[in-house]
């Protein structure tokens, strides 16, 4: 799982997640899946998150986010140990 939390809060952020999901989860006590409730509320927060308010601060980094999508372009690996092409 990954982050970027720049106000201190990522203990309570992970210890939330943890708590209100992942061990229930585990437990076994959570809706399931396919549960037309949960899924139409987390469609409608997820339609809420891409219409409203980015969490995303102005500082950071498109590499810093998670995604599927590429990070930036490929840049081949050059061993500078070896000598350079054309030197003599």
């Amino acid at each position: 799982m990954t982050a970027d939390i720049e106000d201190d809060t990522e203990n309570r952020v992970f210890n939330d997640l943890v708590g209100r999901f992942v061990m229930p989860s585990v437990r076994g006590d959570t809706p399931r899946r396919g549960d037309p409730v949960i899924q139409a509320r987390l469609t409608a927060l997820l339609e809420e998150m891409r219409a409203g308010f980015s969490p995303v601060g102005a500082g950071i980094e498109d590499r810093m986010i998670p995604s599927v999508l590429a990070k930036g372009r490929h840049v081949p690996f050059r061993d500078r140990s070896s000598p350079k092409q054309g030197a003599r």
